[in-house]
């Protein structure tokens, strides 16, 4: 249910991003940890430089020619409505957000930063078994 909940929340641009919680009146710097520039959910999840490694993993792993730019460029490319496995492939697009927001989430409010890139994968190596 924690997932369906995030997804919706991803599709609809509602998760409260640094520009999201800006716009709420929030105290806090808007900006990712990682890069400085505004923090939006195509950023966190396509544009920042966690996420373009994890996506370039994908790409080499699973034989695409490039990596998605944003959710809407995902969702038409790699994941049309009625593609073949659309079930497995939405479950693993939300692994793969799932674990970005996460780590997202451990700079953000813990103040924790990944050790290498690779900890995401393993993350998301983690939910995949779960």
């Amino acid at each position: 249910m924690k997932l369906k909940v995030f997804l919706w929340l991803a599709f609809h641009d509602r998760l409260q991003t640094g520009v999201e919680l800006k716009k709420r009146k929030w105290k806090r710097d808007q900006h990712c940890r990682l890069c400085g520039v505004p923090e939006t959910r195509d950023h966190l999840f396509f544009e920042c430089v966690m996420a373009k490694f994890v996506w370039s993993y994908f790409k080499e792993a699973l034989g695409w020619d490039r990596i998605p730019t944003n959710l809407q460029d995902l969702l038409d490319i790699w994941l049309p409505f009625e593609c073949n496995s659309y079930m497995l492939k939405l479950f693993l697009l939300s692994v793969v957000l799932w674990a970005l927001w996460t780590s997202r989430n451990k700079r953000a409010i813990e103040k924790k930063f990944v050790h290498c890139p690779f900890d995401i994968l393993f993350k998301i190596n983690f939910f995949v078994q779960k």
